[in-house]
């Protein structure tokens, strides 16, 4: 059992712990005096970051930092609840006095407004030259919304405040910081990289807030040094180092065990899923075995992620069609490997059933498509026992899906929701920097749209088949053609289709223009040259290109099916399916207008943060753990 601290613990509940775990050095202290325990350790907080990200940043921002510091105004950030305990009332106070010493600066409020704030303090951030409030920030938006501001100021007054986690985002942002002395933030906030004042002393941080202004100097060398602090509270390392001291005084580690089962490592949509999934999970919290119901290795990048990242994969041999040795086989490795939980993907699930339906055992499965054709009748009769009987919990990719399964199933509680996850590193272009705020013309001024001599590119993605529909998109892109000749279309992918398809652009002329590379290992580099991605689909799950597509930040146009509507706002076209007339018309508006083209593209950008491989696996770690038996 592992207790976090809390002052309203009891002395008993803590020393039958077998582990105290406390965010600082000072908390640890505390307790082992106030209750005499022996079982204290210190764990800081933590938040999910990218050291390659981190470290091309603070190469990437100092020139950006020296003409930041350099000019007349400076700015000022508070990000937290907007309450009274979170010392807004001192800042005014503190930011009135910086105005009438007659400094330039600007001060911006962001975070949920709670019930208990004082409705005059919010009236005063309105009516004040130089104050504003922003609303709330996603968490994927933080890290690109604080690079915005040249100082991060946290003056809590809260009697329980910790080791608030904005303190790591801010130095990861590369923000010098001026925080109250509250509790244990002495702690956390040195000489070296930020500033303290006695909380709730108005002169005192005012005084802080103006010496800053007058030593603009001193804040570049700081925000260097906090955004290399950064990395030591990177989850990965946090996480391992505690499990390292765990290890070594001989507490046990459990971790959750998870089976993941799919028919094989193909070029679909699931397949690539499961390999991002499997690769990024934490080890130190899960043990995983992939196991193949079909045929042997591939031999393709998919399976070499997870292996690299040191889960094994087992494959049962089984041929096409349906094969009792195979449910056999799979239950045995099954009751060798005695998973807490098994993780399904697509047909995988009708061969686990048997097993799950005989052991004190989950199956979570998660839903790729469109419920009413991920199976036929039969094994749809199936997965209802298992969801009726709580054997099987359904993921939902998309909030349609969510949706369809609710309604088709008759489920009496919403299917868990998680997304698809995306290698964000991986298809980002090599021109672009890793924080949102960063996106406009840096991103996108390199792309093939803006270079003279080279013809412009709309990609897709996606099997030739019936349900991706490229023919639609064939028949638009000729009406385009018949407007814009410098313009290709690349259609990645293979399947039955493509006799078909490869004759329909015969027959329309477009020989030269329409090209079928056929399944390339290769794909990030298609993205990172493309000017615009276009999915035709008439049915969708949560499509991985899409993603894909958006961490290379291109301006997306897709048919309005399945979860699309998701992932699409002011970064795309959302059209009708089956509507080749529109569909040609929105690719002739971007082809003519190459600044929307870079607006919608900063966006996706923005957007696909929360869609990230690390964050994804996260979620589903944490659901792991939920339905561990």
């Amino acid at each position: 059992m592992v207790s976090s601290f809390h002052s309203r613990l009891s002395s008993g509940a803590l020393k039958e712990a077998d582990v105290v775990t406390v965010e600082t050095e000072d908390m640890k202290k505390e307790l082992e005096q106030a209750f005499s325990l022996q079982n204290v350790h210190v764990m800081t907080n933590y938040k999910e970051l990218s050291a390659k990200a981190i470290s091309k940043a603070c190469v990437e921002d100092q020139e950006e930092k020296r003409e930041r510091f350099a000019k007349e105004e400076l700015s000022f950030l508070f990000l937290s609840n907007m309450m009274n305990q979170k010392g807004i009332r001192t800042l005014l106070q503190s930011f009135q006095r910086l105005q009438e010493e007659g400094y330039a600066a600007k001060l911006d409020f962001y975070g949920p407004i709670q019930p208990d704030l004082d409705p005059d303090l919010m009236e005063t951030i309105e009516d004040t030259p130089g104050l504003s409030y922003g609303g709330v920030v996603e968490n994927s938006a933080v890290l690109a919304l604080m690079r915005r501001y040249d100082v991060f100021v946290f003056p809590s007054e809260y009697a329980g405040e910790g080791f608030p986690a904005v303190l790591v985002e801010a130095f990861a942002a590369g923000l010098p910081v001026i925080s109250s002395d509250i509790n244990h933030l002495p702690e956390i906030i040195t000489e070296e990289n930020g500033y303290l004042f006695p909380q709730g002393d108005v002169e005192a941080l005012a005084k802080r807030m103006i010496y800053v202004c007058e030593h603009r100097q001193e804040l570049r060398k700081i925000s260097e040094e906090n955004q290399k602090k950064a990395l030591q509270y990177d989850a990965r390392t946090v996480i391992e180092e505690y499990r390292l001291r765990l290890e070594k005084e001989k507490w046990p580690v459990s971790r959750t065990k998870v089976a993941i089962v799919l028919p094989f490592f193909g070029h679909g949509g699931a397949e690539a899923m499961v390999s991002r999934l499997a690769s990024h999970l934490d080890l130190n919290r899960v043990q995983v075995q992939v196991i193949c119901t079909y045929g042997q290795a591939q031999g393709n990048d998919l399976e070499k992620a997870i292996r690299e990242h040191g889960v094994p994969i087992r494959y049962l041999g089984k041929g096409l069609g349906f094969s009792p040795a195979a449910i056999l086989a799979l239950s045995k490795l099954l009751k060798e490997f005695d998973p807490d939980v098994i993780h399904t993907h697509t047909h995988a699930a009708m061969y686990c059933a048997p097993y799950v339906m005989t052991h004190p055992v989950k199956m979570i499965h998660t839903v790729h498509n469109m419920p009413q054709y991920e199976f036929s009748k039969i094994k749809q009769r199936v997965m209802r026992l298992l969801y009726a009987c709580g054997k099987a919990i359904p993921v939902a990719i998309s909030h349609e899906i969510q949706s369809l399964l609710t309604d088709y199933y008759s489920l009496k509680r919403d299917p868990e929701l998680i997304y698809n996850p995306v290698d964000v590193e991986k298809y980002q272009r090599d021109s672009i920097l890793t924080q949102a705020d960063q996106t406009s013309c840096d991103k996108t001024k390199n792309r093939t749209m803006s270079r003279e001599g080279h013809s412009r590119m709309i990609l897709t993605i996606g099997r030739l088949s019936k349900q991706k529909n490229q023919a639609m998109l064939i028949d638009a892109f000729s009406k385009v053609r018949e407007e814009v000749s410098d313009v290709e279309l690349y259609i990645l992918g293979d399947g039955e289709l493509r006799q078909d398809l490869e004759r329909q652009v015969s027959l329309l002329g477009l020989e030269a223009s329409v090209h079928f590379p056929g399944y390339v290992s290769n794909v990030e580099e298609y993205l990172k040259k493309a000017d615009i991605f276009a999915l035709s689909s008439d049915y969708e799950g949560l499509p991985l290109v899409i993603l894909e597509a958006m961490a290379a930040s291109l301006p997306i146009i897709a048919t309005d099916v399945g979860g699309v509507k998701d992932l699409l706002g002011e970064n795309g076209i959302l059209l009708e399916k089956g509507d080749k007339d529109r569909f040609a018309l929105a690719l002739l508006t971007l082809l003519k207008n190459p600044q929307a083209c870079r607006n919608m593209g900063e966006s996706s950008f923005a957007r696909v943060m929360k869609y990230d491989s690390k964050e994804i696996a996260g979620q589903y770690v944490r659901l792991y753990e939920k339905y561990n038996h």
